[in-house]
């Protein structure tokens, strides 16, 4: 068993209770339960704040000695509480107060108050933290600190775990979906452009392609923008259907004692994986920083998520589902119709007709090269492909539409039926005509659940109309996610044409 790292961060001033710490840790080291480390540990030559930074990120449990010196070191608030407590915050350290001192006011500074204290003063109700300095007993005030941590570890022991074993495990209730069958139009086209490229050392080839440098450029910048788009509402989609529906399954139980807390732990994960993939998105110079204004709502879901589990209480896991709710409710929707605007913005036809028009200057001899020839089918290739994405966002856009009504409708089946049986036939229709192709399996599939929905409505019985729904909306949400995934692979690939757009402006 791997022994846990503490960082003791303190105030100078405080250095005998940092010392008394040390002492009374020695049963917990002998144990190989933990090692620490604090910065009387930085040896001459060290640079004391890399050696700070770098402890303090590879530790799993961060104790602050609490202090009116502590509180009013700006390097301590600044530097070390803050990241204390962002990692605590996202699962991957805990934070424990030590109270060592009388400290007015200490509970408000950067979130303190919501974490529990040490030391905690034995028979006295309510139970109250006293500060070490106050104890009439040196022993057993740092006997209770010790025993809190011990505690701590055990339980940061299990989290941990559980979380790993979660988040390595894939959810049955979300299929893969089968990569796009046919890429050939986009793998045409970048083949295109890198023959091109390759004939580029004929220096008229190079002096024509040169004349329709801007043409190059809008097209390279806008597939880059739409991939960035594309990873957003990607991200956004795995927060929908690998988070919050088991957040929200696990927020309409009847008790804590009813909460599948492991399913909880992996929603956590995935939030926190989330999270680092949209934070990374937003870092990029093509997005406006109100686009991903929402990253804080999700920031602090995951604070919020975190701090139900630890706690184990259900009425605390209801908040964070509301601002998961709060943001898929508007966000998706959003970023879909700027990723979709930035599809159909794709200069692709101009594109090909600068390519056409380069091809005209080709002469016989080149045409007929095996670069020539591979240059011409991009051409071709480049119609074909703007058809893909044109029609791909169309079908997107449609499901888009029936996902968002059909989320609404579910929302409400617990209360009244009334919103489904008003706004069944015009939802009925969108998803009859998806489902026209009498070869697709899945438009077969879920032509047969809305048949069977048609019948619960007839017959009445308000129990078989939700299940028959629920049933519809399932196979609908299944294909929505194997179009999204189309579009997602169709801007990756997207991205191959961008990369050689991008080496061919590099050499004119």
């Amino acid at each position: 068993m791997e022994a846990l790292k503490i960082f003791i961060s303190y105030a100078h001033e405080d250095e005998p209770y940092r010392q008394a710490l040390e002492k009374y840790l020695i049963v917990l080291k002998l144990q190989g339960l933990i090692e620490h480390w604090d910065d009387r540990m930085i040896v001459p030559g060290d640079r004391w704040d890399d050696e700070i930074n770098a402890n303090l990120e590879g530790c799993h449990v961060i104790v602050l000695l609490v202090s009116i010196n502590f509180i009013g070191s700006e390097y301590i608030r600044a530097k070390e509480m803050r990241r204390a407590m962002e990692r605590h915050g996202a699962g991957a350290a805990v934070v424990v107060p030590v109270l060592v001192r009388v400290t007015p006011e200490w509970s408000n500074v950067l979130g303190l108050g919501a974490l529990q204290v040490l030391p905690v003063q034995p028979g006295r109700i309510p139970e109250e933290v006293v500060p070490i300095k106050k104890w009439d007993d040196e022993d057993e005030a740092w006997t209770c600190v010790v025993n809190g941590l011990r505690r701590t570890i055990e339980k940061f022991r299990k989290t941990q775990a559980a979380r790993a074993t979660a988040a390595t495990t894939t959810p049955a209730s979300v299929a893969e979906p089968k990569p796009r069958a046919t890429t050939a139009a986009t793998v045409a086209s970048a083949d295109g452009l890198k023959a091109l490229r390759e004939l580029m050392a004929d220096g008229d080839i190079h002096a024509a392609a040169d004349s329709f440098r801007k043409d190059f450029a809008d097209a390279s910048e806008h597939i880059v923008v739409l991939g960035d788009y594309k990873d957003l509402h990607d991200a956004l989609h795995d927060l929908h259907f690998q988070c919050y529906n088991f957040a929200l399954q696990e927020s309409r139980r009847a008790d804590s004692a009813a909460v599948n807390w492991e399913s909880l732990i992996h929603a956590e994960a995935v939030l926190l994986r989330i999270l680092e993939a949209i934070r990374e998105v937003a870092a990029r110079p093509t997005l406006a920083p109100a686009e991903t204004a929402f990253v804080a709502d999700l920031e602090d879901a995951s604070c919020e998520l975190h701090a139900a589990i630890d706690s184990n209480e259900l009425a605390q896991v209801k908040p964070p589902v509301r601002r998961l709710s709060r943001v898929l409710a508007i966000q998706p929707s959003k970023i879909n119709l700027r990723l979709n605007d930035t599809a159909r913005g794709l200069p692709l036809v101009a594109l090909a007709e600068s390519m056409a028009k380069m091809r005209g200057q080709l002469k016989d001899t080149d045409l007929a090269s095996e670069e020539g020839r591979r240059f011409d089918q991009g051409v071709t290739a480049l119609a074909a492909l703007r058809k893909d994405v044109q029609e791909l966002c169309a079908e997107h856009d449609t499901w888009q539409e029936i996902d968002a009504e059909m989320r609404r409708i579910e929302a409400q089946l617990g209360q009244d039926l009334g919103d489904l049986e008003f706004s069944w036939e015009g939802l009925r229709k969108k998803l009859l005509a998806l489902c026209s192709d009498p070869a697709e399996p899945w438009g077969v599939v879920l032509t047969e659940e809305v048949e069977k929905l048609d019948a619960a409505l007839a017959a009445g019985v308000p129990t078989r109309i939700t299940q028959a729904f629920r049933r519809c909306y399932s196979k609908a949400g299944a294909r929505f996610y194997d179009v999204d995934f189309e579009l997602k692979e169709l801007c990756d690939e997207l991205r191959k044409v961008g990369a050689e757009l991008d080496k061919i402006l590099a050499k004119l």
